[in-house]
């Protein structure tokens, strides 16, 4: 008996029978043929506490196999959610950094516009309508700007103050709104 060891058995539900064969294990017992859950007395060989042990130990891993399987895949689900809502997050965020990147360009592309209205002596009325988005540019379009504008006439030293000039040479329409802004009847202007 140099090859048998005694093990004395855990529990009943612990010791789990080696895989047999149809023909190996009697209906009514375990692999030795005694009555099932007798185990008290019985000795095991080295093969068999090797065999329970390596069905044990396959159990155990396929169990553990399963449990990481699972826990993967629910990890896998809740980083799927998470990344999902992060990239609503970044998307937000990144709409909100081109509007303001935006907003600060228009910004000073205004002060731009403005520094050189005010160096070349454009009206405030046309600052808006001055074109580029460089200095240069600006500048170049303010001077465009300022040469194609009617350059006013000399002052009339010899005016009489608020009375209007001549009517002699006006249109109808030039009457009529010459004397609306009067306050008389247009049938008095251009009378002599």
């Amino acid at each position: 008996m140099a090859d048998e060891t005694v093990v004395t058995p855990l529990a009943a539900d612990a010791v789990t029978p080696p895989p047999a064969s149809d023909d190996a294990v009697p209906p009514n017992g375990d692999a030795t043929g005694q009555p099932a859950g007798n185990t008290a007395g019985r000795t095991f060989t080295q093969a068999e506490v090797d065999a329970l042990l390596s069905s044990r130990l396959e159990r155990a891993k396929r169990q553990t196999e399963e449990a990481t399987a699972k826990a993967r895949t629910e990890a896998e689900r809740k980083a799927a959610e998470a990344q999902g809502e992060y990239q609503k997050l970044y998307e937000a965020t990144k709409a909100e950094l081109e509007e303001a990147a935006q907003k600060a360009a228009a910004l000073e592309l205004a002060a731009m516009r403005r520094e050189v209205a005010d160096r070349l002596g454009v009206p405030a009325a046309l600052v808006s309508r001055l074109q580029g988005d460089t200095p240069e540019t600006l500048e170049a379009d303010a001077k465009a700007l300022m040469a194609a504008l009617p350059k006013p006439g000399a002052p009339n030293i010899n005016s009489t103050g608020g009375a209007p000039p001549p009517a002699s040479g006006l249109s109808q329409v030039d009457i009529e709104q010459l004397a609306a802004r009067l306050g008389v009847s247009p049938k008095y202007i251009g009378k002599n």
